[in-house]
C-alpha cells in the first residue's frame, strides 16, 4: 500500500522529508538516524513475518526477510541489525506463541541457535546473503557517505533508488516486493550486479 511504499522511502532517505500521510514529524539532516526492522526485546524480524504473513511459505518468509535486510543495508544513516536476525532467529514460548517482549523469558527463548547454520539450510543462506550486505555497504562507500544524496521512483510499488556521493559515483538499487517480475532500464553506461534476491 502507498503508506508502506512512503515509509520505504522515508528510511531509504534518511529521514530528510516526510510525507503528509505518515505521523512523523521529525527530520534528520545529517544521517544520523537508526535504521532496522526488529530490534531488542520484541518481535524478530522472522517472527513479524510469520505472524504478518500467516498463508506464506518458509521460501517466501526468507525472501522478505532479504529484502528487508536489503532495505536496511541500503537506507541513509546507520543500519541496526538484530543479533540472530541473520540465521532467521525466533523467540518462541513453551506453548508456541512468539513472544513479543522477550525482556524477562530466558535464555530457552532468547537464546540464538546457531547450530541451525548448516549448510543446505534456510539460516545458512540467510547467514551469507546478510554477509554480502555487510560487505556491500563497507565496499560502495556511496552507501554510507554522509554526503550521498538519494532519489526515489515507485513504478508499479516498486521503488528505484539512486543513491550518488559527492564525486558523482552512482548506484542504483531496485526493490520489488511484489511476486510480479519487473523490469527497469539502466541509463547507458557500464553496471554491475552487486546483489539480488538471491545472492
Amino acid at each position: 500500500d502507498q503508506k508502506s511504499i512512503e515509509k520505504v522511502i522515508f528510511g531509504l532517505k534518511g529521514c530528510e522529508f516526510r510525507f503528509s500521510s505518515l505521523s512523523s514529524s521529525w527530520t534528520v539532516k545529517d544521517a544520523s538516524v537508526i535504521n532496522y526492522d526488529s530490534v531488542h526485546d520484541n518481535n524478530t524480524l522472522y517472527d513479524k513475518l510469520k505472524l504478518s504473513c500467516p498463508k506464506s511459505s518458509e521460501s517466501q518468509i526468507v525472501a522478505m526477510n532479504k529484502i528487508s535486510a536489503a532495505i536496511v543495508m541500503l537506507c541513509k544513516g546507520t543500519p541496526l541489525l538484530m543479533s540472530g536476525e541473520e540465521i532467521l532467529r525466533s523467540k518462541v514460548n513453551r506453548n508456541g506463541t512468539f513472544n513479543d517482549n522477550s525482556y524477562n523469558a530466558g535464555d530457552e527463548v532468547n537464546c540464538i541457535k546457531w547450530e541451525k547454520i548448516i549448510p543446505g539450510s534456510f539460516e545458512y543462506e540467510t547467514h551469507l546473503y546478510y554477509k554480502g550486505l555487510i560487505e556491500m555497504r563497507k565496499k560502495i562507500k556511496v552507501l554510507s557517505s554522509p554526503s550521498e544524496k538519494v532519489e526515489v521512483e515507485c513504478e508499479k510499488n516498486c521503488l528505484i533508488a539512486k543513491f550518488v556521493d559527492n564525486v558523482n559515483n552512482e548506484v542504483f538499487a531496485v526493490i520489488n516486493p511484489t511476486e510480479k517480475e519487473f523490469i527497469y532500464k539502466l541509463p547507458k553506461g557500464k553496471w554491475s550486479l552487486i546483489v539480488d534476491g538471491k545472492n
